[in-house]
C-alpha cells in the first residue's frame, strides 16, 4: 500500500476545501498539493491538479495519509476507505469551533461584522462623504493589546483563541475582536476564525487604557 505524507498549508473556506502539502520529493521544484471536500460527512480526500489547483480525482482507497504537523512529524494516519479509518479526522473549522464551544471566557454578546458596522455608523463624520466614510473607519485602527486567551491542538501544531483590543484614532472608540489563529508568528494570518466582535456600552471610556 502506497502512504503519502501531508500536513496542512490552508483552506479555501468558500467552496469547503482544505488544502494539504505532499512531502516533497528530492527532485520536486513546486509544492504539490491534496485537497480535502470538507462539504460531506467526514470528508473526502481528493488529488489538487493544474495551475490552480482544482480538485480532481478521489485518493485511492489503497493511499493511507500520514498526516503530519508543521515540522513534518507523523501526528495521525487517515485515508478514503472507511472500512480502515472509520473515524474521520475533525476540521479545522471544526477544531476551532469547538475550541470556542469549551471557552468559559466568552463574552455574553458578539456581534457579527455587519451588526459592528451598524454599532458605529452613529460615530463617523458628517462631513466626509459616504464612499469614504468606509475608509475613515477601517484605515485609522491602532492595536492596543493582542491576547492568547486559550490554546488547542490541530494536527499536532498548537492553536489560540485570540482577543485583539482595537483603538480607532480619530473617534477614540475600542473595540475588542476574538478569532482563531496559529500561535506560530511565522504562520500567523489575520485570522483563521472570525468569532465577532466585543463593544462596550459606552466604548469612549476605554480610549483612557
Amino acid at each position: 500500500m502506497k502512504e503519502l505524507k501531508i500536513r496542512f498549508h490552508h483552506i479555501n473556506t468558500g467552496y469547503c476545501q482544505e488544502f494539504w502539502e505532499i512531502f516533497p520529493g528530492d527532485k520536486q521544484k513546486q509544492s504539490c498539493f491534496i485537497l480535502r471536500d470538507t462539504s460531506g460527512l467526514g470528508g473526502s480526500w481528493r488529488i489538487a491538479s493544474g495551475e490552480y489547483y482544482e480538485p480532481s480525482f478521489e485518493v485511492s482507497d489503497e493511499v493511507t495519509l500520514i498526516l503530519c504537523n508543521h515540522a513534518w512529524q507523523e501526528y495521525l494516519r487517515v485515508g478514503n476507505d472507511k472500512g480502515r479509518f472509520p473515524v474521520g479526522f475533525p476540521t479545522q473549522e471544526e477544531a476551532c469551533r469547538e475550541a470556542w464551544n469549551n471557552f468559559s471566557g466568552k463574552p455574553a454578546r458578539l456581534l457579527d461584522t455587519p451588526d459592528f458596522w451598524r454599532w458605529f455608523a452613529p460615530y463617523l463624520p458628517t462631513d466626509i462623504p459616504s464612499w469614504e466614510q468606509d475608509n475613515w473607519r477601517d484605515n485609522n485602527r491602532q492595536i492596543v493589546e493582542r491576547e492568547n486567551l486559550s490554546r488547542f491542538d490541530f494536527c499536532g501544531d498548537e492553536m489560540a483563541i485570540v482577543r485583539i483590543t482595537e483603538r480607532h484614532t480619530e473617534c477614540g472608540l475600542t473595540w475588542r475582536m476574538y478569532f482563531a489563529d496559529w500561535t506560530d508568528e511565522d504562520r500567523s494570518t489575520s485570522y483563521t476564525m472570525f468569532y465577532g466582535y466585543e463593544v462596550d456600552i459606552d466604548s469612549r471610556k476605554l480610549a483612557k487604557i
